[in-house]
């Protein structure tokens, strides 16, 4: 799911749910569709932070792959997933650590 899909199942329009189906998206608990929104705005803020150079972003992609954890031990996901929020955040680590982000 990204972020739009997120949107859209919140106010309840299912037609652009890609991922899993609505019945799928019903089933789950409401602190697992918080930490859906929570992990997907907080990597688009993380990722718009990367771009002005923020060394906060490490802290919101660290928050987000926290998050997408969480959802994958209830989800039982394949972890796969995790493997894109993880290097995002090694690599802002990284970048932090060489003062390239202020």
């Amino acid at each position: 799911m990204n972020c739009f899909e997120v949107q859209m199942a919140m106010v309840s329009n299912f037609d652009y749910l890609t991922e899993i189906t609505v019945d799928q998206f019903l089933d789950f608990p409401m602190w697992v569709k918080a930490a859906y929104a929570l992990a997907y705005w907080s990597g688009l803020l993380g990722s718009f932070m990367l771009l002005f150079k923020k060394s906060f972003s490490v802290n919101t992609f660290s928050f987000s792959f926290i998050m997408l954890i969480i959802i994958n031990g209830y989800t039982h996901s394949s972890v796969h997933i995790l493997l894109f929020p993880f290097w995002l955040w090694v690599i802002t680590r990284y970048l932090r650590q060489r003062g390239v982000l202020t």
